[in-house]
């Protein structure tokens, strides 16, 4: 799925946290700076089902691309060579 724009963006985050969680946390563990500013970065997430109280914990990796500051592009990984790869990081 693509998502442009702030207000995509904003909508994206808005959905994501609708969802009936008790606990719904996103932590970085790592992030690594390419020479032409991408960054690769290193995600853990963890929640837990208000109703259901089942538990997620998932890893991902990320690439972002900046330009005046801003993130102009970013895309989700699942495993981390192909996001360091994205960035043109060796895995």
């Amino acid at each position: 799925m693509v998502y442009r724009g702030r207000d995509e963006v904003r909508r994206w985050f808005q959905d994501v946290l609708a969802e009936p969680w008790a606990h719904f946390r996103i932590d970085v563990e790592e992030l690594i700076e390419a020479d032409d500013g991408a960054v690769f970065s290193a995600l853990a997430v963890t929640a837990r089902g208000r109703g259901s109280g089942v538990e997620l914990a998932a890893p991902f990796w990320t690439a972002s691309w900046f330009a005046d500051g801003l993130v102009v592009r970013r895309q989700v990984f699942w495993t981390r060579d192909e996001a360091l790869e994205a960035v043109g990081l060796p895995g």
